[in-house]
């Protein structure tokens, strides 16, 4: 296997990796809330699974940013 691709691989992982954090933390943040904080009223829940939401697209959106920009830099050069 030569470095290039190698190098793709470990890109494809993290974006894989980041996609499933992005997609678990809203349901991570509504168990937080629902067993820690003892809340089971629905208003609580939905608000703590929007939060969850928007951090976790937040974060999703920045690490692809981050894994992505370097190859269109190398593109456009």
């Amino acid at each position: 296997m030569d470095q290039n691709s190698t190098a793709e691989c470990d890109g494809v992982a993290k974006l894989l990796g980041v996609a499933f954090a992005g997609l678990h933390l809203p349901l991570v943040s509504v168990g937080v809330t629902h067993f820690i904080g003892g809340y089971s009223d629905p208003a609580p829940l939905v608000l703590s699974a929007l939060v969850g939401t928007v951090f976790a697209s937040v974060l999703t959106l920045g690490m692809i940013w981050r894994s992505v920009a370097p190859r269109l830099q190398g593109l456009m050069a």
